[in-house]
């Protein structure tokens, strides 16, 4: 009787997997979701998965991501020799970033860099000769990486592009839909994020309040202030008169804020910095006008300014104001935007060109070297000590933008 070679195990290791949230919760669900039937997932998180998720995976451990502790280390080790995962993955997974050296040589490592910089390009590059991949979300994270890390091994760092997989993608329904919505629908996803740029959406909000232009203006996310109770406003609406045009939604599910995202015509995403958001992705597998800004990231390095979107500068509400009113008093002459949406989605957003790329990674040579267990108790902690540090002072550079957010916001009458 012929024996069938049992499934591959691999082990995801993520800060957080759920149903409700983006960027890196999503990334978590979709990886399980199209791997379950090629590989046993075991999945290690800070979350308690709730009973929808089960079914993804194999089997879900809950383990403190961000406890930097000597005995987490060790509990996570002992779920990593009962499991025997053939591949691991770090999905900003602070504690892995710490243990990768002292897992088995026989094991593929890998890790995600979720953004272009900061904490999360930290996470995902610290200890990186103990990795056979790293994967970038954007060329400007992986040029990030190599600088902040000084890497110049060749083939380490490769970029992969996040996806969104729909069955309707791009049906002749949804276009016309699209060509036919009176009033036109914006969508900005970014709530109060300092990296989505809201200041400037604010000031455009405000500009296209002014106006007597027919529109609807979807503002997604919590749009709580850092500071704002302070001066009695706490919330980004509590400083903009009343306005039917205008719909802040506060924090949504998920699949609501796809619903939403999917039915505008025009996506507004002038982010200063991101990883490879997957609002874009979504908003464009349901043919979209994307308008991104010029920062470096992902968002402007996937768009082909005047092809299947715009870029336009990060700091001038004044270009995305007439941009988005020619749009929509002439409307017609936008709607060949939204066909090479089809072109932009196949040739890099699918799921199968993810797929394809990812699985080449996974087989990838592996590297034959890691540090003796006896080592572990004080190349663990010194390591620690090293690696709070990087964190401690991105922090403190994001406490900054914050800050100086709040009084901008607060200018900005």
């Amino acid at each position: 009787m012929e024996i069938l070679n049992p499934k591959k195990k691999i082990l995801l290791a993520t800060s957080t997997i759920n149903l409700e949230g983006g960027g890196i919760s999503s990334y978590a669900v979709d990886f399980c979701r199209l791997f379950k039937k090629k590989f046993s997932i075991y999945v290690v998180s800070s979350d308690i998965v709730n009973e929808e998720l089960g079914p993804l995976m194999t089997r879900h451990y809950c383990l403190p991501s961000r406890d930097l502790s000597y005995n987490n280390a060790k509990l996570f080790l002992e779920i990593i020799n009962k499991i025997e995962p053939d591949i691991i993955i770090n999905s900003n997974s602070r504690i892995l970033s710490l243990m990768i050296p002292f897992i088995n040589y026989k094991t593929i490592k890998i890790s995600i860099s979720h953004f272009v910089d900061g904490q999360l390009g930290i996470t995902a590059g610290y200890n990186w000769r103990h990795y056979n991949s790293i994967i970038a979300l954007s060329e400007q994270g992986k040029i990030f990486l190599k600088k902040f890390y000084q890497i110049n091994k060749s083939g380490l760092i490769e970029v992969i592009y996040n996806f969104y997989e729909d069955e309707n993608i791009f049906s002749n329904l949804m276009l016309k839909n699209k060509e036919a919505n009176k009033p036109l629908i914006i969508t900005y996803p970014g709530g109060a994020s300092l990296h989505k740029n809201p200041l400037l959406v604010f000031k455009l909000v405000r500009q296209l309040q002014k106006s007597l232009l027919s529109f609807e203006f979807y503002w997604l996310g919590n749009t709580q202030l850092p500071g704002g109770e302070i001066f009695g406003r706490k919330f980004i609406q509590d400083m903009i008169e009343p306005d039917d045009r205008i719909i802040f939604t506060k924090k949504i599910e998920r699949e609501k804020a796809i619903s939403i995202i999917k039915k505008s015509n025009i996506f507004l995403l002038p982010s200063l910095k991101e990883g490879c958001p997957i609002s874009l992705m979504e908003a464009i597998s349901g043919t979209v006008i994307p308008i991104v800004s010029d920062s470096k990231h992902a968002s402007s390095e996937l768009i082909d300014h005047g092809i299947n979107g715009f870029i336009l500068p990060e700091n001038k509400e004044d270009y995305y104001f007439n941009l988005i009113e020619d749009i929509i008093c002439n409307h017609e002459d936008y709607y060949d935007i939204y066909t090479n949406s089809k072109i932009l989605y196949e040739s890099k957003l699918s799921a199968k060109v993810w797929i394809e790329k990812m699985e080449r990674v996974f087989s990838k040579p592996l590297i034959f070297e890691n540090k003796s267990f006896r080592k572990f108790n004080l190349f663990f902690r010194w390591h620690r000590f090293i690696f709070k540090s990087l964190l401690f002072k991105e922090r403190l550079k994001e406490l900054y933008l914050s800050l100086k957010m709040f009084i901008l916001f607060q200018l900005s009458k």
